[in-house]
């Protein structure tokens, strides 16, 4: 009996859990995330407001927690839809594509996320988590340029660890670009995020001894 229980009190938090995401991220899809209050989600979640306050001390919190989800399966998503025959600029920009479509769905909530994820605030949950799963990504990126890199697109002196870090810095300047209403959202994810990408293939190609960019 007493091996049973921590199961169920395992059981019931992950339940408790994944009902809090869904309540959350239902009000924010559909109120967005400056109106949804986290009394509104309590209710539509069927739990306390204290038990709330257990899983998120707040809607930063929460929207981190709801996006860490959606993201994960977004992730999942835009790596299953890459030509295993695409040129290395192409792929990556269909690679990241996908995410500047996601974010297009409710860009006022991927406004806030974006800010919680990139400068977030001390003492955020799922900080870490979400870090994490930004290393994670920019390792299957490193993964994937190293398959480039094999195919000779990609000089073999060039570090893929810096070379991910440094697309995925691309990405995102260009995805604060249109979120902040520099860019729309058409030459974000186009012709700006075209231009970044080139440009760095540029400098991790072989060259001529002696040939500089």
């Amino acid at each position: 009996m007493s091996q049973e229980k921590p199961g169920l009190r395992e059981r019931n938090k992950q339940e408790k859990r994944q009902r809090i995401q869904r309540a959350a991220w239902q009000l924010f899809t559909q109120k967005g995330f400056v109106a949804t209050t986290m009394r509104e989600v309590a209710e539509l979640a069927q739990v306390g407001s204290g038990t709330l306050f257990l899983y998120a001390k707040d809607k930063l919190d929460l929207l981190q927690l709801v996006y860490y989800e959606v993201l994960a399966e977004t992730i999942e998503q835009a790596f299953r839809n890459l030509s295993a025959e695409g040129e290395l600029l192409e792929t990556l920009v269909h690679l990241f594509q996908q995410f500047f479509q996601f974010y297009q769905q409710h860009p006022e909530n991927a406004r806030a996320y974006i800010k919680a994820a990139f400068m977030p605030a001390q003492g955020q949950m799922y900080g870490p988590q979400t870090l994490q799963q930004v290393r994670d990504f920019q390792q299957r990126l490193a993964d994937l340029l190293a398959q480039f890199q094999q195919q000779g697109a990609i000089a073999p002196n060039v570090p893929l660890d810096q070379a991910s870090s440094n697309f995925f810095a691309l990405y995102v300047s260009t995805l604060g670009l249109w979120l902040s209403g520099f860019l729309s959202f058409e030459e974000a994810q186009g012709q700006a995020l075209h231009r970044a990408f080139a440009l760095q293939i540029q400098g991790m190609q072989s060259r001529e001894p002696g040939v500089e960019l």
